[in-house]
């Protein structure tokens, strides 16, 4: 509220256009939720889906390959998930990632320390790993 106040008294408008968006790939409703929050509360960054499967997460990419205004700028990627986790997820990106039409930045998200199991992947596959729960400074360390 009292950066709506300010923004106001200054006459700074926020444009949402400029705004970072951001696709979390997670399982877990809490953090999601917590994820989401951090996202809308920071001001730097606007969510553009949550999916709480690879799968979907995958779909939506390759439905919206050509189109650069719905793809997000950064994935938030939780690794430890049933059925496909972060290395499938991974895995199909990268078959899929020469398709798209503007680079996106793929963001681990842990509970768990496993920075160093992003080693084995490829060379700028993973542009950044932080530790749930996310947070206004760990979003300004990333964006």
């Amino acid at each position: 509220m009292l950066k709506n106040i300010i923004n106001k008294i200054f006459n700074i408008e926020t444009n949402k256009s400029e705004l970072k968006k951001i696709m979390i790939i997670d399982d877990h409703d809490l953090s999601v939720i917590a994820s989401e929050s951090a996202i809308k509360n920071s001001g730097m960054a606007q969510l553009l889906q949550s999916y709480s499967s690879v799968y979907d997460a995958l779909t939506y990419l390759h439905d919206n390959f050509d189109n650069k205004k719905n793809l997000p700028d950064y994935i938030f990627l939780d690794f430890d998930m049933p059925v496909w986790n972060g290395n499938e997820f991974i895995e199909k990106y990268q078959s899929l990632r020469a398709l798209l039409v503007k680079k996106i930045k793929i963001i681990i998200l842990s509970a768990d320390d496993r920075k160093d199991d992003t080693a084995k992947w490829p060379t700028g596959i993973i542009d950044g790993y932080l530790m749930k729960p996310l947070t206004k400074s760990s979003l300004q360390s990333i964006l």
